[in-house]
């Protein structure tokens, strides 16, 4: 599978569960993450703007894979012509 875009939306539903799951604020998060209080809230708004480290360090402290929150390249047609058609 090739990966194509960030999923933001994905990612900011994930920290809000875990936040609302620990009952912690922006602040605990940061201090977790190892990030600022403010890429806390752009990451959780689903802001973008984020940093790769950034995306990283908060994935650390999600649990989880930057690869989780990549949504799949759409598959070319035929031999990746547009419009092409087997046959």
């Amino acid at each position: 599978m090739k990966n194509g875009k960030f999923d933001y939306m994905k990612f900011a539903a994930h920290i809000l569960s875990k936040r609302t799951d620990e009952s912690i604020s922006f602040r605990a998060m940061a201090e977790k993450a190892g990030v600022s209080i403010s890429t806390c809230h752009r990451a959780e708004a689903a802001g973008g703007g984020l940093t790769v480290d950034n995306v990283i360090a908060i994935c650390n402290w999600l649990d989880m894979t930057v690869q989780y929150f990549l949504t799949p390249k759409p598959a070319k047609n035929g031999k990746g012509k547009k419009g092409a058609r087997k046959g």
